[in-house]
């Protein structure tokens, strides 16, 4: 999946700039993204194969708003110390389609970075982790809790700490398996 992913993605960078640079460039890739995979891998109803994945698409235009577009994946802003949920788009890339299930169109979302240290970019793998004392998924509110944990406040600004955030997930895990692939990416934004 990995390769056609990639594939995907450069067709879809390809066809969106013969457009030219317009504000919802990033929605615009993943609804290519979309529509190439499907007719890859998921076009007949006769095959066995449903493969699919979720995306995040960041159009990062430093001193000025950036765009972004979220095929089911969850991403968390930092600003101080605080995180915000950024909207996401619930539908995944690529997957079957049912009778009468319309296509998914992606939607460019505008995003002001100005006062933002870091996104934090996680894949469902880590939120439906199973861990703790009960063995109930990490979810949401555990993984903000976890966050606010990571941030190192004596710094100027207030950074998150990726590996201590990494080892509170995996400690959180405990001797559970793993169930799905676990993606996080930081990515610290210079100011």
């Amino acid at each position: 999946m990995t390769l056609l992913a990639e594939r995907a993605l450069d067709a879809g960078v390809e066809a969106s700039s013969n457009e030219g640079e317009t504000q919802d460039r990033a929605g615009r890739i993943l609804t290519y993204v979309d529509e190439f995979i499907r007719s890859e891998v998921n076009a007949s109803d006769g095959t066995s194969s449903n493969d699919g994945m979720d995306a995040f698409l960041l159009d990062y235009r430093p001193g000025g708003n950036s765009f972004y577009a979220s095929a089911n994946f969850k991403v968390f802003a930092q600003i101080d110390c605080d995180f915000i949920e950024l909207e996401s788009d619930e539908s995944s890339i690529g997957y079957r389609m049912e009778p009468g299930e319309e296509r998914s169109e992606f939607k460019t979302r505008t995003l002001d970075l100005s006062d933002t240290e870091s996104l934090v970019i996680v894949s469902d793998g880590i939120l439906d982790q199973k861990g703790g004392a009960k063995g109930l998924s990490l979810g949401r509110r555990r993984l903000l809790n976890l966050l606010e944990g990571a941030i190192i406040k004596d710094s100027s600004p207030p950074r998150l700490d990726g590996a201590f955030l990494m080892s509170s997930i995996e400690d959180y895990q405990g001797d559970e398996e793993q169930r799905d692939d676990m993606t996080l990416i930081v990515l610290s934004l210079s100011k």
